[in-house]
């Protein structure tokens, strides 16, 4: 699964909002929650140069890896939180509650630490995201755009 932010008009600093990530992980004082850099390379060169790298910031908890990836293309910041880990329905009844209840937990903390991370790089860099505009609903996940792309 993966989550994708684009937000337009904005300048943004990847290095920051990966620290400020960290600390809202951090802050929920979890032990167990290890950090570290991974480097994406374009593949493609659809928008950036084919063979182009970005730094970023993987995020691991009992064996379950998550990749936050921030961009500056242009005036449009992305982010973008890729699971490295899903697991079918099956399995995590076969691992037992505890299992799926700290699975859970891991992918909730990381998720809403990467959207108050972005909430706060917004405002921190005076543009803070308008009342109207849920931050929630500008986060996409990969399953609900299939939803929508195969109801179109």
């Amino acid at each position: 699964m993966a989550t994708h932010a684009l937000i337009d008009n904005f300048t943004g600093d990847p290095d920051e909002l990966y620290t400020l990530i960290a600390e809202e992980i951090n802050k929920r004082e979890l032990p167990g929650y290890a950090f570290s850099w991974y480097e994406e390379i374009e593949a493609m060169g659809f928008i950036v140069a084919k063979g182009m790298k970005a730094r970023a910031l993987k995020i691991s908890y009992r064996g379950q890896d998550d990749l936050v990836l921030a961009l500056q293309t242009g005036r449009i910041f992305n982010v973008i939180l890729r699971r490295l880990h899903d697991l079918d329905p099956a399995e995590r009844r076969h691992k037992g509650p505890i299992f799926f209840l700290y699975h859970s937990v891991y992918e909730e903390v990381v998720s809403r630490s990467v959207k108050t991370a972005l909430r706060r790089h917004l405002e921190a860099r005076q543009a803070p995201v308008p009342k109207e505009l849920d931050l929630a609903g500008i986060f996409i996940t990969s399953e609900k755009a299939e939803k929508t792309a195969t109801a179109a």
